[in-house]
């Protein structure tokens, strides 16, 4: 008999505990992290779109020099921050922020640099909201999620390295030795796809899994100028469509 009691007290003290773990509905969660990004790049060869340097024939010589010219991006790494509001058991939507990674372009093909070192560097801004829908009960310790959302990226401090500056003006800058490079990333929205699990180690405190594709591409404008005014302009499409992991500690009030 007393065995029944004490078994029948169990259970109720697992039961009690089980339902304080998971988030609920009108629950707010923050979760602080490390994002890593991995870029599945590709781009399209640096192309001239005008000049005032160079005349009309070397244009097209330096285009077709540049046919076989590419970028690729590095891996970064940088801390993470999310809140999220669950409006049901199950629903909640997400905003999700970060330290700007700084990203590394290295060029392949005819952009290859002689040392082999990366030709610029940029800081990408990328914050995002996400709908979730999270499986499960409230009360399941493990829950596995998915998302659907959007990002912006943009861009800061970006770097043109001397590697690519003295390139720029070899093909560019018509080997004039004043030619200088500045460049511009275009802006751009894109859908964020997203899928991890959910830890809950009790009522407050959590740990995440997250795995999210950002399929995007910006458009690298390269200007060489010279000091009387003159300029080339030339422009290369590049997709960076990054998987970013996400693994946090969360806190639920």
């Amino acid at each position: 008999m007393k065995l029944k009691y004490l078994t029948i007290a169990a259970l109720a003290m697992l039961t009690a505990s089980g339902t304080a773990l998971a988030q609920k509905a009108g629950d707010n969660v923050v979760n602080v992290g490390w994002f890593h990004f991995t870029p599945q790049d590709s781009s399209d060869p640096l192309q001239i779109t005008g000049s005032t340097i160079l005349p009309p024939a070397f244009q097209g010589a330096v285009n077709q020099r540049l046919q076989n010219s590419g970028a690729r991006v590095d891996d970064a790494d940088t801390a993470g921050l999310t809140f999220m509001h669950f409006f049901t058991d199950n629903i909640s939507a997400e905003v999700v922020l970060g330290v700007a990674p700084k990203f590394n372009l290295t060029g392949t093909g005819a952009l290859t640099a002689p040392d082999g070192q990366p030709l610029a560097s940029a800081t990408q801004w990328s914050p995002a909201v996400l709908v979730k829908y999270y499986f499960g009960q409230a009360a399941d310790t493990w829950r596995p999620f998915v998302g659907l959302g959007a990002s912006y990226f943009f861009y800061s401090n970006i770097n043109i390295h001397s590697n690519l500056q003295a390139m720029a003006a070899q093909s560019l800058g018509g080997g004039q030795p004043t030619a200088f490079t500045t460049a511009k990333l275009k802006n751009s929205w894109a859908p964020v796809f997203n899928a991890g699990i959910n830890y809950n180690i009790d009522k407050h405190w959590s740990m995440a899994f997250s795995v999210s594709y950002v399929p995007v591409s910006t458009t690298a404008t390269l200007t060489t100028s010279l000091p009387n005014g003159a300029a080339t302009v030339s422009q290369s499409k590049v997709r960076l469509n990054p998987v970013i992991t996400f693994l946090s500690l969360g806190y639920t009030f």
